[in-house]
């Protein structure tokens, strides 16, 4: 199998459930999330690896959180 070849994968899913709960949140009563940024690569190094996606959320108090999905099979730490 290709190293890397889900990650996009599980982060458009994780987008996707994160964009959701702005509307309809499923652990809560009340929406905590406030906005969702769009799925990023800027970190990935093609190269070498590893694969790395990210997602910028902010909370309704203003937080910014940064969520990572990061192929480890090519992480050689």
């Amino acid at each position: 199998m290709l190293p890397g070849v889900f990650c996009e994968y599980i982060a458009r899913e994780i987008h996707k459930t994160l964009k959701d709960c702005i509307v309809e949140p499923t652990l809560v009563q009340e929406p905590i999330i406030k906005k969702v940024g769009y799925v990023s690569a800027e970190e990935s190094n093609y190269a070498v690896g590893p694969l790395t996606k990210t997602i910028k959320v902010i909370d309704v108090y203003g937080t910014r959180y940064k969520v990572s999905i990061e192929d480890m099979e090519r992480n050689y730490e």
